[in-house]
């Protein structure tokens, strides 16, 4: 049966990629926190690159407080 290429390429979807923000808009965001427990939340997710739920599961017992590294599980 022959395989026609551009019959599946025409149904491929365009993803709208999301808008990077700068370093002072991070900056920003980070301040405006309204508590200081959710500014460190916020630098944590940015300076890790997790996704929200990663970083909600992390335990004191994941941080390697010696050599500042997270332990992968």
């Amino acid at each position: 049966m022959p395989w026609n290429i551009k019959k599946y390429l025409d149904r491929a979807k365009r993803r709208n990629y999301p808008i990077y923000l700068s370093k002072e808009d991070v900056v920003k965001i980070i301040e405006n926190a309204p508590t200081y427990k959710q500014q460190v939340l916020l630098t944590f997710i940015y300076t890790t690159g997790m996704r929200l739920h990663e970083s909600l599961s992390v335990c004191f017992e994941d941080i390697d407080s010696n050599r500042l590294q997270m332990q992968g599980k």
